[in-house]
Parts: C-alpha cells; sequence; structure tokens
C-alpha cells in the first residue's frame, strides 16, 4: 500500500513539473523573406529566448502568411514589427524594449539637399516598397507609388515615374543600400522619419512578454543590442554589395 501511495505520488511530481528546456519545442517566429536584416534580428531574439531557456526556429514568410500562421498557431511570435502593425493586428503583443530603430529616407536625382518635408513627400509622388506599413501609415495614397522590390525604386525615380524613393535603413547601412539598389540616386542628409522596431508575441503566450521586456532591457543597457547592429554593419560594408 505504502509502495503504491509512493509510486502515485512520484508519478504525479513528474507530471506537474514545468518541462526542461531542451523538452520543450522551439520558439517558431516569423521573419520576412529579404535577407538583408535577418542576421542580426536573428542573433538577437536568439540570445532574447536562450536567457529564458528556450530556442527558437525562423520561417521566411511572406507578412500575410506570417499573420495566417499566428492566428492558426504554426508560429508563435514574429520578429521586429513597426508600431501600426500592432495596431492592425490587436492579437499580438509589443514587447516594449526597441530591438532596433530605423529611419525613412528619401532619394532623388542629384542634387540632394538636406532634408526633404513630408509635405514635400505628399505634394510629390514617392515609391516605397510595398507592405511598408510605415510608410503606407503616414503617407496619403495618392502620394504613393509601390514596387515590389527594392531594385525597383531606383528605376522608378530614374523613369519618371516618382520624383522620390523612400526607403528603410539604419545610418550605417545607408551606403550599403545605396550601393546595391539605388546607384546614381543621392539622398537628403536628414532622415524623413525614425521607426522604432518591436519584438511582437502572439497573445496565447503573453506570459513570455514581461520576461521578454526584461531580458531586451538589459541587453539594451549593457550595449549588446547596438554591437550586434554595429558589428553587422560593419560585415556588410567590408563586403561587395554584389555578394548578397
Amino acid at each position: 500500500m505504502q509502495a503504491s501511495l509512493l509510486l502515485s505520488l512520484s508519478l504525479a511530481a513528474l507530471t506537474s513539473a514545468p518541462a526542461l528546456a531542451g523538452d520543450q519545442p522551439p520558439v517558431r517566429i516569423g521573419m520576412n523573406e529579404d535577407r538583408l536584416l535577418a542576421p542580426p534580428m536573428e542573433e538577437a531574439l536568439r540570445r532574447a529566448y536562450a536567457a529564458l531557456g528556450r530556442q527558437v526556429q525562423f520561417e521566411a514568410l511572406p507578412l500575410r502568411r506570417t499573420i495566417l500562421g499566428l492566428q492558426s498557431g504554426e508560429l508563435d511570435a514574429d520578429h521586429l514589427r513597426v508600431l501600426p502593425y500592432f495596431e492592425q493586428n490587436p492579437f499580438m503583443q509589443k514587447v516594449d524594449v526597441p530591438v532596433l530603430t530605423m529611419y525613412v529616407w528619401a532619394f532623388s536625382k542629384p542634387p540632394c539637399g538636406k532634408a526633404v518635408s513630408i509635405d514635400a513627400l505628399v505634394q510629390a509622388q514617392a515609391s516605397y516598397q510595398r507592405g511598408a506599413m510605415v510608410i503606407e501609415n503616414w503617407l496619403p495614397p495618392a502620394a504613393r507609388q509601390p514596387v515590389n522590390h527594392p531594385r525597383e525604386l531606383r528605376r522608378s525615380v530614374v523613369e519618371g515615374v516618382s520624383r522620390y524613393a523612400l526607403v528603410l535603413s539604419t545610418p550605417g547601412m545607408l551606403p550599403f543600400t545605396s550601393a546595391r539598389d539605388l546607384a546614381g540616386l543621392c539622398h537628403a542628409e536628414q532622415p524623413v522619419l525614425a521607426v522604432p522596431l518591436f519584438h511582437a508575441v502572439h497573445e496565447r503566450h503573453a506570459d513570455w512578454v514581461p520576461q521578454l521586456r526584461r531580458v531586451l532591457g538589459q541587453m539594451r543597457d549593457r550595449g549588446e543590442l547596438r554591437a550586434i547592429w554595429e558589428r553587422y554593419e560593419s560585415g556588410l560594408l567590408a563586403a561587395k554589395p554584389g555578394k548578397r
């Protein structure tokens, strides 16, 4: 009788104990299909989840497919997103620590001045990569000229379809972006807009958010997030754009 009772208690303890990190399935995170910014994003998120004892698995998908995967349970989180993303997808929770701040830059035919105002963009045609929520949220539809690939931005300006090409980039990556996609064009010295990016977690994993906020905040405060991006930017600038 005592042996049976001890066995029952032992089994109950085993079933109620939390699973070891190695026994848990990886956290599935949606990523953009464009791989240009993926490596530093993945490194930052991999480190953050590792601090929680979790492994991650990244899935490169179009945005619409990512949203469907999040709603169906195939995905657990989305990589880094702008603020309008959370307004449009209220089932996603924002980890309120910017992992990266990008900027909108206005490219045009030379000469380029110090700055391009939003009013100037509104009055002219501006091309941008389709799906860039932050641009679609503040630039009126009549002023927008969406393209499907970054390399189409240059052609749009050169052929006079649009006056400006709007590009999301960090200051450190701007020379690489210019050489890769926008050769012959120049950009205003000052960016049009600052765009903070946040990690997004599906609401069914709401208990992860405070933990990730704490870990990412610590990574930010000790300069770890900045170092990840600076190291990646340095590597890009040392390589030829055509090789990536």
